[in-house]
Order: structure tokens, then sequence, then C-alpha cells
């Protein structure tokens, strides 16, 4: 009865403004602090149960007729809140104020975070749906709209985003994993009817205009995280998204530049944490976005350079497994070997190596991180959900030969050894990171032939135990595991 009448407020036409944004926010409040996911599913059960259990059907009636009652009259009240919300955002009229949409649109983000959107419950999900594609449109409308003042648009975009990062989903929980994606928001993606918002975040244009890049860049990247095949869904949109990462890259300012890496970061992250769900061909990683990488790599930017690092780190094991299959040539010098040496010479502190350094400790940091991850990624045998979305590329189990394999280990721990000695305590602590990376890909690998000589083991074992005697706290934190792993 509570959210009957918080709901007769809203719509009404006849209450104050005021009082229409209270009962927006107690209706937000209410939503979130119900148990919806319990009821609901509580009477799935005691249907299912119902249909089975007629020797207990006269003493489990009740609270099957109770549960039933309370489900029906809940879903109800959600049903009219998505109708109430989608008309409002609808609405051209100019009928409510910024306040008052600026809070739709927060209780459109509680609703799509709180609401359980069940595969089998096609009404919800079908709701959900409309609900995302009226936030869309809404968002499209505020760059036209002309009733609305610089900071109104501000104000509106700000709780846009908010509402479109909940509805995304991807937010890191306490236990270290990412929220997934509501049904109704994939359904969207994958709907005709989001083309026109995907196009529109896609514009060049909307990110050089001050009032929109902080919103159509964070929002870009949150869509490209949590579903990166949208940037791929046909040759159309993967032709803009180039053109996009172009223009950023190419831009005169590093604000503008950064953008750019940070989009493909997204992109490679989401891919990476997909596992093959959505399938994007390797070569248009290979051909297209790591050669973009490496030119990163040596951007004036420091910040540039350490998420282009960064983004070699989540490259998948088929990427690098086509990347050092690469021939050079005179029109493309570029080979696996060669991204690999860009991102190990940023390791290396000018003042431990007297060429090919990297000034700045960021970058070094996350060079180190990025070469540990490569090592993950290509030395060690893949597991199940690698080797099962690579399958088609190689067959014996592992990305590269054994002489590759030897080749870049060595490389690694030769370079680690000597960054240990770099001034950074953070870098020493992904020296150390590293370390134990390439420690365990050898181990795992299970090579017939040692992959480092002994010296270059006997020494890491020496260098990493004297860590455990550093100054910083970090770096001896950080010990623990690469000792394990060289033991």
């Amino acid at each position: 009865r509570g959210g009957k009448g918080l709901l007769c407020m809203i719509e009404s036409s006849q209450i104050a403004s005021d009082k229409r944004i209270e009962a927006l926010f107690a209706t937000k409040e209410f939503l979130e602090a119900m148990p919806l996911r319990l009821w609901l599913s509580t009477t799935t059960s005691n249907i299912n149960n119902s249909t089975h259990n007629h020797t207990h059907q006269t003493r489990t009636q009740p609270s099957f007729l109770a549960s039933r009652h309370l489900s029906g009259r809940v879903k109800g009240s959600i049903t009219q809140l998505f109708v109430v919300t989608i008309k409002m955002l609808q609405n051209t009229s100019n009928m409510y104020s910024c306040e008052e949409l600026s809070v739709v649109l927060t209780l459109a983000g509680a609703i799509m975070a709180n609401v359980p959107f069940y595969k089998d419950d096609t009404e919800l999900v079908k709701s959900g749906v409309s609900l995302m594609s009226a936030v869309g449109n809404f968002i499209q409308r505020l760059g036209s709209d002309d009733s609305f003042s610089d900071d109104q648009r501000c104000k509106l975009l700000e709780a846009a985003q908010q509402t479109m990062h909940i509805s995304i989903g991807g937010t890191m929980t306490q236990q270290g994993t990412r929220t997934p994606m509501p049904l109704p928001t994939l359904k969207w993606f994958e709907s005709t009817a989001c083309a026109p918002f995907m196009d529109r975040l896609l514009d060049i244009g909307w990110l050089q205009q001050p009032n929109y890049r902080e919103f159509a860049l964070n929002t870009l990247c949150s869509v490209i995280r949590m579903a990166p095949w949208i940037a791929t869904q046909t040759d159309e949109r993967v032709e803009i998204f180039l053109q996009l990462l172009n223009q950023l890259l190419s831009g005169r300012l590093e604000d503008t530049r950064l953008q750019g890496i940070t989009l493909i970061e997204s992109f490679l992250h989401g891919r990476h944490e997909s596992l093959g769900r959505m399938t994007i061909e390797h070569d248009f990683v290979v051909r297209q976005i790591c050669p973009m990488l490496y030119s990163a790599l040596s951007d004036r930017g420091a910040s540039i350079r350490s998420n282009a690092a960064l983004g070699y780190g989540v490259i998948d094991p088929s990427d690098w497994k086509l990347l050092f299959d690469l021939k050079s040539t005179e029109s493309d010098p570029l080979t696996g070997e060669t991204h690999f040496d860009k991102v190990l010479s940023l390791c290396n502190s000018p003042h431990t190596f007297s060429q090919g350094c990297e000034e700045n400790g960021s970058v070094r940091s996350a060079a180190c991180k990025a070469i540990g991850q490569i090592c993950s990624q290509c030395i060690s045998k893949p597991n199940s959900q690698q080797y099962n979305k690579t399958s088609t590329l190689f067959s014996q189990g592992t990305i590269i030969d054994d002489v590759l394999a030897r080749h870049m280990s060595q490389k690694v721990v030769d370079s680690m050894l000597a960054s240990l000695q770099d001034s950074n305590g953070t870098v020493r602590s992904m020296v150390l990171f590293a370390l134990g990376n390439v420690a365990l890909a050898i181990k795992e690998r299970q090579s017939l032939e040692p992959l480092v000589t002994y010296e270059s083991l006997l020494e890491s074992c020496w260098c990493v135990s004297d860590s455990l005697g550093d100054s910083n706290d970090k770096v001896r934190f950080s010990t623990l595991t690469p000792t394990g792993d060289l033991c």
C-alpha cells in the first residue's frame, strides 16, 4: 500500500515539485530496502512444490497462497513503477523540473540494481529493456533539447552516468568480483533500439564537447568493458570504433590521447574477462589494436605509456600466438618479439641501464606487471578455459615453442634481476611479481630442457631472499610469492 501511494503521488499532475521529489526518493529507498529477490523467488519454488506435493496440500496451502498473493502484489507494484519511470523519462512537455528528472534517473538505476530479472520472467525483463531504452533516448535528447541550461545538462548527465554505470554492471564487490550485467541491459545492447545510443557514444564530437566528454568516456568505457563485442558488432561499427581510437590517439592534448588508450584498455580487459563467451576476431586485435598499443608505449605522456603497457598484460594467449607468428616486413616490421621487447625495455631504470630506459617509476611498475602477466599467458600451459577458447590456434597446449620460451624467460629473468636495484619501492614490488610469474610459468610448462641457466636461477633465489630485508613493507610482502614459486 505504501508503494502504491508513493506511485500515485509521483504520477499526480497536481502535486508540487518538491513533494514529487520526496516521493521519488522515498520510492528509491523503499525499493532498496525490500527483499524483492527473496519474495519473487520464494513464490516460484512454492508454485513448483505445490504441483508435486499433494499429500501435504492442506498444510502448505495457506503459506503458498499468502506467498503467491504477496508476490502478485509486489510484482504489480514493480510493473507500475516501470511504467511511471519510463513515462517520466519520455515526457517532452517540460512538465518536470531538472531536479525531478535527476532523481528519476537515480531511481531508474535503483530499479535495475534491485529488481531480480529472472530469465523465465519475460514480463519483467521486457520492462527492464524498455526502461534502458528510455534512459538511452533521454540521454540522446539532452544533446538537442534547448530547454535545459548548461548547468542543468551537466547535472542530468552526472545522474545519467551513475544510472548507466549501475545498469551496465561491472562494479567491484568486496569479494573482488564484478557485478554481472543485468539481463535487460544485455538484451537492450543486442537490440536495434540501442544502435542510436551507441552511435552517439562513439561520436568523436561528443567526446570533444566539454559538457559531454566525461559522461561519454566513462559510459563508453563501462559499456566496452562489460560488452566488448559491441565495438565489433558490425563492419560499420568496427570502422567507427577504429576511427574514434585513431582520432583520440593522434590528438594534440595528452588528455585526449589518454582517452584513446583508456578505451583500448577497457576493450582488452572486457575481452579477456569474457573468456570467449563473446568471440572477437584475434586478427582484429593483432592487426589493429596492438599497433596502437605499441605506438602509445613511446608517447611523451607517462600515464599513456603506463596504460599501454598494462594493456599488453591482458592480451589473450591466442593473440600472442598470432603476434609471434607474424613475419617482419618492410610495410609492417612489428612482430611478437618486437612488442615484447618494447614492454620489457620500459622496466629499465636509467640508474641501472645505460640505454632503452624509462625514467618514470609508475611506467616501470606497470611494465613489470605486464611482463609478469605476459609470462603467465605465453610461457606456461594455458588453463582449461584458455585452452578451450584457443585450441584451434595451437594443439600442443602451449603458446610458443621451447626455443622462444627459453629466449623470453632468460630475457625476463636478467632484466628483472637488474631492476631489483630500482630506487622505487613500487617498481621493486612489481619486479618480484614478474619474477614469481615467470618462475611459476616455467614450472607449469614442464619443459625437458631448462628455460633459464642454473646461474640465473641461483641468483634469483639469492636476490629474492635479500628482498625479505627490504626497507619497504610492500616489497617485503611481495617477496613471499616468488620465494615459493622459485622453490
